[in-house]
């Protein structure tokens, strides 16, 4: 009877894993497909969406999605970009050389999460156009790969606007010309801090900041806000990023992380004196670090 139930449970959790699917989207596909195939893809993200369980991977080919309403992402669903629409295989994409854009065609914002955990991934994908930040997410530690943020805008955090997060990870990943009204040109991260937990929080690796605005508020690349544990940023480099305070980042009541950055030519929106034309920080440590081209940290 011990082995009849053993034996149960292993299929069961066979059963498990082989209902992970793969899901094919391409923008210019026939309309009725099911996406079970390169042969049939489905047109809109918002049916692959539906039609998505958690496990599952919507593979999107090049081209450009426009998006009229706030797409909502599922839990433990990854979306990967850059596709030519015949491979077989994931590690044949190439997101550099075919691009698969998201562009808002009147949607404030182009993708929501909702508490989604380290399952969920974004992969190879450009956000453009929006006005109420490309990505917004209400808790949760989803997972940023390889993507290009560019031409957003927002009141904060242009890119990604993150409130409640934990341990959100961007890492490859490209903020181009982004511009907010309030704080974060490209990304703001905020929770409700209550004691400090002194573990690791959100993790930005391997990023470029480059030309993002908050011409009006701080951290004209990145703001974070009350983070009970300890953001980090390594590997990073931020140029040309423009605030009235903390040209390149700035926090407030958080200690933050920093090493093996480069920043270079950020500026100030205004001509106050001991602002940081690069860094406003609250407190944390900053190791490693090169700043030139005119920066003061």
């Amino acid at each position: 009877m011990k082995h009849i139930v053993t034996l149960v449970l292993l299929c069961c959790a066979v059963a498990s894993v082989s209902a992970a699917d793969t899901i094919y989207v391409h923008p210019m596909a026939e309309l009725g497909g099911d996406g079970q195939s390169w042969n049939a893809p489905i047109r809109t993200l918002a049916i692959a969406m539906a039609t998505a369980q958690p496990g599952d991977e919507l593979w999107l080919a090049s081209g450009t999605f426009r998006l009229g309403t706030t797409l909502k992402m599922k839990n433990g669903v990854r979306i990967y970009g850059g596709f030519t629409g015949d491979e077989a295989l994931r590690e044949r994409r190439d997101w550099f050389r075919r691009p698969t854009i998201l562009e808002s065609s009147g949607a404030a914002s182009l993708i929501s999460m909702d508490d989604l955990d380290s399952t969920t991934r974004l992969d190879g994908v450009v956000l453009q156009g929006a006005t109420g930040s490309a990505v917004v997410v209400n808790g949760g530690a989803p997972v940023f790969f390889n993507c290009l943020f560019r031409n957003n805008a927002g009141q904060s955090g242009a890119a990604i606007h993150a409130s409640g997060v934990s341990r959100i990870r961007m890492e490859f990943c490209s903020f181009v010309q982004n511009t907010v009204t309030a704080d974060g040109g490209a990304v703001y991260l905020a929770s409700i801090a209550k004691d400090p937990t002194y573990t690791y929080g959100p993790f930005i690796g391997e990023c470029l900041f480059d030309r993002n605005t908050a011409a009006n508020g701080i951290g004209g690349a990145v703001c974070i806000d009350s983070c009970a544990s300890i953001p980090q940023i390594v590997s990073s480099v931020f140029a040309s990023n423009s605030a009235m305070y903390g040209g390149a980042i700035a926090t407030m009541r958080t200690y933050l992380y920093m090493t093996n950055n480069t920043l270079s030519r950020n500026t100030l929106s205004t001509s106050g004196v001991g602002a940081g034309r690069s860094l406003l920080l609250n407190g944390g440590w900053v190791q490693n670090t090169i700043v030139w081209g005119g920066d003061a940290a």
